[in-house]
Parts: C-alpha cells; structure tokens; sequence
C-alpha cells in the first residue's frame, strides 16, 4: 500500500479558527486555540473548511469500494478499467493466506488463471471495459481521494475499530502517519485520529474486543 499527498490545506487550524471567530466577531489572533476549542467540543462544522488530498495505490479495490462508503466531506476518483490494461495485474496477499502453504497456492493460482482468461478475451477482441468484470476485489487499483478534516476524523472512528478489515485498518493508520509526517498544525489532527471508542470512553459496536466497556456499563458507571 502506498500513499501520496498531491494536496492540503497548509494550516489548518487557522483556517478553521478563522471561519469560526468570523461567526462569533471575534478579535484575530486566536485562530488555532479557537479550532482546537470547536473540534474538542465536538462542533465538527468548522472542520469542514480544511482538506486533503491524496493518491491511494498498490490497494485493493475491495479496499476501495469500502473508502467509498464514506461518502459525506470526500470526492473521490479510482483507476479506470475502461482504458487501463489489466491483464498483468497485481493483487493482495492477506496474511492468512500467506502463512498457509496450501491456501497460498490456490489464491496465486487462482489470480493466474485470472490473468490468463483477461488476456485471453483480450486476444478474442472483447474490449477492456468488459474483460475487467472478471477482475478480484483483492487486485490491485488506485484511487484520489479528497477529504475534509471532519470527514477524516469519522474515518478514523470507523476504521481504526478492531472490528474493522485488516486492510483499511492499515490505510488508515499510514494515512495518520502521513499526516502526522506534515508537521506543523497537522500533527494535532493527526493526534485526533482515533478509533471512536478512544474518543467517546466507550465502545459502541454490539461485539465489542473488550478494549473499552460497553456504552451501557460506562453509563452504569
């Protein structure tokens, strides 16, 4: 999985302190303390008005399609399998399947087969658009996402879950990295990157892994 930044708001903080105090008349000066003041206090609206962008590759495009469920505060673009050739493609290996001799072969004779039929119908002039509905979720697909801060922070909530696909899990966290690897005002919404259980001190999810207590025993508590 690699990640790229095309793109980003340059600071932040003070653009979302800015939009704010603008609301409420207040004096400038205060910009950064005002945002981190909003964000805190869970007035997400503000965060709106700072984004990023980055090029999301060498993924898989089951990974995608789940990115694209996030839908509010993102525009998003994946790599088109109308023009590009796929039939070397390259794919996912999970880790339960890597550690298992047996199940490693069938995946990777699996993905061969499948190579091997796209080139086929290809040969047979079937154009593209139409060989690709027979390409894995577990190939490789790139994607450009744009992302507001507060779109960013809910991604965060969801996918950082234990509960959630080891692959996303990963993105998630090399995308925190990379924004943390930004310095300057980004470090602090690196640091707001967090599982929502981490945010609100209780878990949510009906199976819950036991790292925070339930929503019901926190209440109790």
């Amino acid at each position: 999985m690699k990640i790229e930044i095309l793109d980003y708001t340059e600071n932040p903080l003070t653009v979302i302190g800015d939009c704010a105090r603008r609301c409420w008349n207040s004096p400038k000066g205060r910009e950064e303390t005002i945002a981190k003041e909003c964000m805190e206090s869970g007035h997400g609206r503000v965060s709106e008005f700072a984004d990023i962008t980055i090029e999301l590759s060498k993924c898989s495009a089951r990974v995608i399609r789940e990115i694209y469920t996030h839908i509010v505060g993102t525009s998003r673009l994946q790599e088109s399998t109308r023009y590009v050739d796929m039939r070397s493609f390259d794919y996912i290996m999970p880790k339960s399947i890597e550690k298992n001799t047996d199940a490693w072969e069938v995946y990777v004779d699996t993905m061969s087969d499948i190579r091997r039929a796209y080139s086929k119908l290809l040969e047979l002039g079937i154009p593209k658009e139409d060989c690709a509905n027979i390409l894995p979720l577990g190939s490789h697909s790139k994607m450009i996402l744009k992302i507001n801060v507060r779109a960013l922070y809910h991604l965060a909530h969801e996918r950082l879950c234990t509960r959630a696909y080891w692959e996303i899990q990963d993105f998630v966290i090399l995308l925190k990295k990379k924004i943390y690897d930004l310095g300057g005002e980004w470090r602090y919404i690196s640091h707001l990157m967090q599982p929502k259980c981490e945010y609100t001190g209780y878990c949510k999810e009906k199976h819950s892994c036991g790292r925070y207590p339930r929503r019901e025993e926190y209440v109790k508590a």
